[in-house]
C-alpha cells in the first residue's frame, strides 16, 4: 500500500514550492499532496492582505487538518513541514493520528527561545512597526537573497523572489512573541505527539 505524505510550506511560500522534495518521494511510490496555506496563492490580492495580515497559526493548522480529513487516508500520513510548515506539523501532530513526522529547519514552538542575532536582522523592523501582527509582510530582495537563498547563486536567487508571497504579520507575532500572545498559538503539548519525529538542521539556515 502507498503511505500518504503531506508537505507543509513555510512563510511567504506556497504547496509548489516544496515540488523539490515531492518530485523524488513521488517517485518512490508515496502519495504526496501540497496544500497552500488560506490566502498564500492569492496574497497579491488587495482584498486578500487584511485576512492573511491576521490568519493565525491555529487558522493553518485547522485547514491542514481539514485538508487531511478531506482526503480520507486509509492509514496516518507522514507530514514533512518546513520553517513555519514544520511548527504546523507538530501541533498537527498532537492533535490528530500521524505517522510520522519530518521537519525540516522547523520555526519553534512557544516555549523555546529561538530568537538570535541572525533572525533579528531579518524581522527587526518589523518587529518594532505598528500593529505589526495585523499587516502582512514579505522579505526584500537583499534579505531574501542574504537570509533564504544565502545558499543558492545569485542568478537563481533572482529568479526565485518574485514567486514569493505576503506572509501573516500575526503569524510571525504568534511565533517571535509568544510570550505576549495570550492564546498561545504556537505551543505544542510534546506528549501529544506520539509519532517518531526526524528534526533536520542546517548551519547556515
Amino acid at each position: 500500500m502507498k503511505r500518504d505524505v503531506v508537505l507543509i510550506h513555510g512563510m511567504w511560500c506556497r504547496g509548489e514550492h516544496l515540488d523539490a522534495v515531492a518530485t523524488p518521494l513521488r517517485e518512490a511510490g508515496y502519495r504526496v499532496h501540497q496544500p497552500t496555506l488560506p490566502f498564500h496563492d492569492q496574497s497579491d490580492r488587495e482584498d486578500m492582505r487584511e485576512a492573511l495580515g491576521r490568519a493565525s497559526l491555529l487558522d493553518y493548522a485547522d485547514y491542514c487538518q481539514g485538508v487531511i480529513h478531506q482526503l480520507k487516508f486509509a492509514e496516518p500520513p507522514i507530514l514533512i513541514g518546513h520553517s513555519m510548515g514544520g511548527l504546523i506539523a507538530q501541533m498537527l501532530a498532537a492533535r490528530m493520528p500521524v505517522q510520522a513526522l519530518m521537519l525540516f529547519t522547523p520555526a519553534p514552538p512557544a516555549g523555546i527561545f529561538a530568537v538570535s542575532p541572525r533572525t533579528l536582522q531579518v524581522f527587526w523592523r518589523r518587529l518594532l512597526s505598528w500593529r505589526f501582527w495585523r499587516q502582512p509582510h514579505k522579505l526584500t530582495a537583499e534579505q531574501a537573497r542574504r537570509y533564504a537563498f544565502n545558499g543558492l547563486d545569485a542568478g537563481r536567487a533572482e529568479q526565485l523572489y518574485p514567486t514569493l508571497g505576503l506572509e501573516s504579520g500575526r503569524a510571525l507575532f504568534e511565533i517571535a512573541c509568544w510570550p505576549l500572545d495570550r492564546r498561545q498559538a504556537a505551543r505544542v503539548e510534546a506528549s501529544a505527539v506520539s509519532c517518531p519525529v526526524y528534526v533536520l538542521g542546517c548551519e547556515d539556515d
